[in-house]
């Protein structure tokens, strides 16, 4: 069982390898309608785990995420290249923080780069850390059981989920609108 548990993982190590985020260039430079965009960031998050059995993205969420600020409005019922690049890193993180933290590192990374500075570090960074990842799964987990694995790889990320809260409570803290609503979030 525990080989074909390995085998598993590293097909999936190899699929999430080739099915990298697109770069900012990539993103489409035309407008897009509401169920182009979902179908777009399906295809794009489609290697993600869907542990809980819900979706990643959805017309109701996108629309929610307008509603609170988190994402530009749409113009005319379209959107651009800046909507996806935030909705992938929403999504992409949206797995472990809050929304209010991650609209808090969008506004954070934005007050000195582009959105498309922004997202292209983040996918770059996403890259790195899932390339860590699977390569210290493979040197990690050959040597343990994959349960035992799986245990250790939830601490370390529920670790980590702590850390980045904190620096994003601190960082926000710091900022000069730190009694608005995102600081009333936390």
């Amino acid at each position: 069982m525990q080989e074909a548990w390995r085998k598993a993982l590293g097909a999936w190590g190899q699929e999430l390898a080739a099915r990298k985020l697109p770069s900012w260039q990539a993103l489409p430079e035309i407008d897009l309608y509401m169920d182009q965009i979902i179908a777009l960031l399906e295809r794009y998050l489609g290697v993600m785990p869907d542990a809980q059995g819900s979706k990643l993205i959805s017309s109701s969420m996108v629309n929610n995420y307008v509603k609170l600020g988190v994402i530009p409005p749409p113009v005319k019922k379209r959107y651009t290249r800046t909507h996806i690049a935030y909705l992938l890193i929403i999504c992409m993180l949206k797995q472990v923080l809050p929304i209010s933290a991650i609209e808090s590192l969008i506004a954070l990374q934005l007050q000195t780069r582009s959105i498309a500075d922004v997202y292209e570090r983040f996918r770059t960074l996403q890259e790195q850390a899932l390339a860590g990842i699977l390569a210290q799964s493979e040197a990690l987990g050959a040597q343990r059981a994959l349960d035992q694995f799986a245990l250790e790889m939830a601490i370390a990320s529920n670790a980590s989920k702590m850390m980045a809260e904190k620096l994003v409570a601190l960082q926000r803290a710091s900022l000069p609108h730190a009694g608005t609503k995102d600081a009333q979030q936390s």
